[in-house]
Parts: C-alpha cells; sequence; structure tokens
C-alpha cells in the first residue's frame, strides 16, 4: 500500500495514535520516528483513494488488520469467562479488557454490551415477541428512531441486537 512495507503500515497504524497520545516517541527507534515523519498525510491519501468512508472507518478497518489482537470468529466460552474477569478487574477500560482477553477493545465492548451484559441481569427474553412489546418496540421507534441502546434500555425486556434484529 502506497509503497510501505507490511511492518511500516503496522507501525504507522498501531503506534501513531498512541505515540500522539503519550511520550511514546521517546521510545521510537529512529527508522519508527522517520517513518511517522515521512506520513503525517497517510490518513488523508488512503482516505481519499478509498470513496464513501472516512478516516475513523479506514483507521479501523487497517487498525483491526494489522493488530496482534486480531482474532475473529466465534467467541468461545473461555473467551466469554475470561471477557467477564477482565472487567471485573479493570471495568470499561476497552484497551485494557482487549489486551487481556486477546480480542480487539471494540470487539470485547460490542460482546460485553450485546450479548453478555444484559445476560447478566437474568430479565431478557428469548423467543417469540408479543403483541405488547411489538407495540412497545413501535411507539420507542417514533420516540427514539434507530437508537437500539436507548430503546432496549426502555424496554428492559429485549437486548439492543434483538430490537434491531426485530
Amino acid at each position: 500500500m502506497h509503497g510501505l512495507t507490511h511492518p511500516q503500515l503496522e507501525t504507522i497504524v498501531l503506534v501513531r495514535r498512541q505515540a500522539e497520545r503519550s511520550s511514546l516517541k521517546q521510545k521510537l527507534s529512529p527508522e519508527q520516528k522517520e517513518l511517522m515523519e515521512k506520513t503525517k498525510d497517510f490518513w488523508a491519501v488512503v482516505t481519499g483513494s478509498v470513496s464513501g468512508r472516512s478516516v475513523r472507518a479506514v483507521y479501523n478497518h487497517l487498525r483491526r488488520l494489522c493488530s496482534p489482537d486480531h482474532r475473529k470468529g466465534v467467541w468461545t466460552a473461555d473467551e466469554d469467562d475470561n471477557l467477564r474477569a477482565a472487567i471485573a478487574n479493570v471495568g470499561a477500560q476497552w484497551e485494557q479488557v482487549g489486551a487481556e482477553v486477546g480480542r480487539i477493545a471494540g470487539d470485547c465492548k460490542d460482546r460485553w454490551r450485546k450479548v453478555l451484559e444484559p445476560k447478566s441481569k437474568g430479565d431478557l427474553l428469548t423467543g417469540t415477541w408479543t403483541a405488547q412489546e411489538e407495540e412497545l418496540l413501535a411507539e420507542l421507534v417514533k420516540d427514539h428512531g434507530t437508537n437500539w441502546m436507548v430503546i432496549a434500555q426502555k424496554m428492559g425486556t429485549r437486548s439492543s441486537t434483538q430490537i434491531k434484529d426485530k
């Protein structure tokens, strides 16, 4: 991509954000510092060549591809247990949780909020929707649009994923 090697792309994607946020610049090698300096306009160039995508969308896609925690696929019961334990240890610090679990932070946040957290409350329904639930859903969509998390909180009986899929 743009004449960059894979390790150079990883440096740009994984190190730049951290380097700009902290004192990590002192920890970069001279080669990494030079690469970071040469590629300041990298995101604008890349995003310009991918029509219809924001800089954030392109960054997140490349970060996911280059991440050493690039674990995809079905979550195992052990990973769910590790996620629960990590959240118990550090709370909703998703970058730390992701590092402990071995998944990208966004995946951990989504798994927790959409699958595991509601189940820990023990009050979610599954299966066929009642007529009352469907009426309530229609009213809430009129009031809140497609903000599924808000609607799920207001309903209290279904997860945001169930609501979105309905």
